[in-house]
């Protein structure tokens, strides 16, 4: 295992607050971490892979991309006149 991070040490790494870890584990989003009794560790390794896997592209690898849409959705506009009475 790698080493283990303080709470603190994660959030200066990351440039965000050690309020902003709290909210991403009780949502399930952000580093994985350990919890050690009443302490939350976050092994190295993890922390740099949530970084690698949110580094950005040039914009140049986007044009001419699919935009992506959220499940369900058919990605087509409304009618313009859809839901007016006649």
């Amino acid at each position: 295992m790698s080493r283990l991070l303080t709470v603190r040490q994660v959030a200066s790494r990351l440039g965000v607050r050690a309020q902003t870890l709290a909210n991403w584990r009780g949502r399930g989003i952000g580093p994985r971490y350990v919890k050690l009794n009443y302490f939350v560790r976050y092994p190295e390794d993890e922390v740099e892979a949530f970084v690698a896997a949110r580094v950005a592209r040039k914009v140049d690898d986007y044009i001419g991309a699919p935009v992506p849409r959220p499940a369900g959705s058919s990605g087509a506009a409304p009618a313009a006149d859809e839901g007016r009475q006649p």
